[in-house]
């Protein structure tokens, strides 16, 4: 349980620095290319040593971390211009969904046991995530936006469970076990080159000093986002159990953070979709 909760501190410090962004006029794209390479320094950190050397391509896990790193960028820049295209509800709405991948694989594929009550609490966290993620006034306006540009929240949608999946498989079959931490590293350090790849090619290459900071500060709470998601699930915590509990966890702390931190409005649905969230976890964790 320990390690569940430490890995929902950790997404829910992603959380607060991108809401931190706009206020500093961080530029993302700066960012999120030194916040992978911040990953793979802290793995060094953790570690002691380089995580992975010149056999890197040998390993079983190589593959997987060299597709997952391409993914992250890819999916990154999908989710930014579907919350772009079709505004901020739509956008995590379909990122958050993404939970149903493996969970629906565990159960089917990977033999979990199908537990009424967790079955009851993964329909309350869907519920929640569409309660807390309601529209207010404008909402009409996303949802004509997304029948103009429908195919970018399926692209967050399948983008973000590929990765949930694909993390949850190399785990399940031993193929990155114990929160390898040269497969997250190495996932990162791709992740990071075909960001600066990106960025030379489009000729952006200077990365200011905020930018900088603000990479750091959300590349170490990332790197200990996928160890310890791999962490928990590699000591037997049910797929079913940690992909929902993150998600709607984060939501959750989200919407917390917001009103007492950041002074953001809460009104009744969003109370509504807090404590469907709260009963979900319950149900999920018991």
């Amino acid at each position: 349980m320990s390690l569940m909760i430490l890995t929902l501190v950790a997404n829910v410090l992603i959380l607060i620095c991108f809401k931190l962004f706009p206020r500093y006029g961080i530029n993302n794209l700066n960012a999120i290319v030194v916040n992978y390479l911040t990953a793979v320094l802290t793995g060094v950190v953790v570690l002691g040593e380089l995580p992975f050397g010149m056999d890197a391509i040998d390993q079983a896990w190589f593959p997987y971390a060299l597709f997952l790193g391409f993914i992250f960028v890819t999916i990154f820049n999908v989710v930014a211009l579907t919350v772009q295209k079709t505004g901020v509800v739509i956008g995590t709405l379909f990122q958050k969904m993404s939970l149903l991948f493996p969970v629906v694989a565990a159960m089917l594929f990977f033999g979990e046991p199908i537990i009424i009550l967790r079955i009851i609490g993964i329909a309350l966290a869907i519920l929640s995530i569409i309660i807390i993620n309601l529209p207010k006034k404008n909402g009409a306006d996303e949802f004509n936006a997304l029948r103009k540009y429908w195919y970018l929240p399926l692209l967050t949608l399948l983008g973000s469970g590929l990765i949930e999946l694909l993390l949850y498989y190399v785990d399940v079959k031993k193929i990155a076990p114990n929160g390898d931490i040269g497969f997250v590293c190495f996932l990162f350090f791709t992740a990071g080159c075909i960001g600066l790849i990106f960025k030379i090619v489009t000729g952006r290459i200077k990365i200011g000093r905020k930018d900088l900071i603000a990479g750091i500060c959300l590349g170490i709470p990332n790197f200990f986002s996928i160890y310890l998601l791999l962490k928990s699930l590699s000591v037997g915590v049910d797929a079913s159990v940690m992909f929902p509990f993150i998600n709607v966890g984060t939501i959750l702390s989200g919407v917390i953070l917001g009103f007492v931190v950041f002074k953001e409005e809460i009104n009744k649905t969003k109370v509504m979709g807090v404590i469907t969230a709260i009963i979900a976890i319950i149900l999920i964790v018991s």
